[in-house]
């Protein structure tokens, strides 16, 4: 060592006195930001304290038995508050009962803090004089009307208590006649809209439909008393009654189809049409129905501008398809057995005529249609009745059903129909006698 001192001409004095410099400090690597992660995202997470690497666990984990079971208590630095085991008493019950509680030594002078939760009724109190002259009564004497006050004072307004305290109590008044809860609220409510009304009030918030409720609680009564066989039946009522809204519906419908298919026609016969030559160029003009230039094109909304244009008689007659399948099939079917054309010649009268029969036509059907509805409701309602009371000769059955037989003579066109709709009546009495049938070993099950 000191030979190497003496070639670099340094002392061993100047090399003990030179300071020995510090050894680094050994930095944690820094977490490598992992693949997939942006680099915003992994310097807010980096940016916390708690952080320890990607892979750390959410939650730190903690040894049990190094906390305690229970946390420890914190020493205020006031002074505790004493507490003494008092007397007290309520000041909304007025026998004076005495009762103990522990409560703070400042709290002497306070009420009883839950005093003000008794909210008493004020029940309205009447004399001798005042029941003779205003609130006599032949069903009621002074006796019970002043026995139902006393207990309506007791109990707050309960009216289920008090009619099962009414004469029953030991110590109390006896009376021979039981009066209902409706009866007791009658003439409760009668007696404080009298004294109301002589005091300067209106009696309107004692008003009290007595009749209306004991209807009510009848109802209420016959409904819980049902058993499941009626509930069943009528919900199997409720069912097919809004199954004959739903066809009264669809019918309307209808109806209003076709009004407005026929309303639409009436509109086409105002416009005006043109005959033309071969040439093209329009050198007549032909009015129909009697209108003049400036109801033409009120028809078709393409022809509001009032500009005259060329329309086919044709175009007049009635679109079949715009009256839906089934109608214009029974349309179809009674003109080819009738032997009629289903595109006459148009002109005028035959445009006029056949407009005519189509509606007619059309009423027939809708006619057919609710009649076969009313006679599959009457062999429906005849089968139910005869399961249920097989023993009765249900006569009126057999009167409707002969009212709603068809003329032999107008058999014809009422088959055609049935063909057209795809339901005649023996399908539809025995869809009916299936659908008892299914009915009736439902509620069997």
């Amino acid at each position: 060592m000191a030979d190497a001192l003496d070639i670099l001409n340094i002392s061993s004095s100047d090399a003990s006195s030179t300071p020995r410099p510090r050894p680094p400090r050994r930095v944690a690597p820094a977490p490598k930001r992992p693949e997939g992660m942006t680099r915003e995202v992994f310097e807010l997470i980096r940016g916390e304290k708690d952080y320890v690497g990607p892979d750390s666990p959410l939650l730190s984990v903690v040894d049990k038995q190094e906390a305690y079971k229970t946390p420890k208590l914190r020493m205020s630095r006031h002074a505790v508050r004493p507490w003494v085991w008092r007397e007290f008493s309520n000041p909304a019950r007025k026998d004076n009962l005495m009762l103990k509680h522990w409560e703070r030594l400042d709290d002497n002078k306070k009420v009883y803090p839950f005093a003000h939760f008794n909210k008493p009724l004020p029940i309205p109190r009447f004399s001798d004089a005042e029941y003779q002259s205003l609130l006599t009564d032949p069903n009621w004497t002074l006796e019970e009307t002043r026995h139902l006050f006393d207990l309506m004072g007791r109990f707050a307004g309960r009216f289920i208590v008090v009619q099962a305290r009414f004469g029953q109590e030991e110590d109390g008044p006896r009376f021979q006649k039981k009066r209902s809860t409706v009866d007791i609220k009658e003439r409760f409510y009668d007696v404080c809209a009298r004294l109301d009304k002589t005091r300067g009030g209106t009696g309107e918030q004692f008003a009290f439909n007595a009749e209306h409720e004991r209807k009510r609680v009848a109802q209420l009564e016959l409904i819980y008393s049902l058993t499941q066989e009626e509930l069943d039946e009528q919900e199997a009522l409720m069912r097919e009654i809004k199954k004959i809204q739903s066809r009264q519906q669809a019918q309307e419908r209808k109806n209003k189809e076709r009004q407005k298919v026929m309303m639409q026609e009436q509109k086409k016969k105002s416009g005006i049409g043109i005959k033309k030559h071969l040439s093209g160029t329009p050198t007549q003009v032909e009015v129909i129905g009697g209108t003049t230039s400036r109801d033409f094109g009120r028809g078709d909304p393409a022809q509001d501008n009032g500009a005259p244009t060329i329309c086919l008689r044709s175009s007049k007659f009635l679109k079949l398809s715009s009256l839906g399948v089934k109608r214009q099939k029974a349309l179809e079917t009674l003109f080819q057995e009738q032997g009629l054309d289903l595109n006459p010649i148009p002109t005028p009268r035959v445009v006029a005529e056949y407009n005519a029969l189509c509606q007619e036509m059309l009423e027939l059907y809708d006619f057919k249609a609710a009649l076969a509805a009313t006679q599959f409701d009457i062999q429906k309602t005849k089968h139910r009745l005869e399961q249920r009371m097989p023993s009765k000769n249900h006569r009126i059955f057999a009167k409707v059903e002969k009212l709603l037989e068809p003329n032999p003579e107008e058999d014809s066109l009422s088959t055609l129909m049935d063909g057209a709709s795809g339901m005649t009546p023996h399908k539809k009495r025995k869809a009916a006698l299936e659908q008892s049938n299914l009915m009736k070993k439902l509620k069997h099950r």
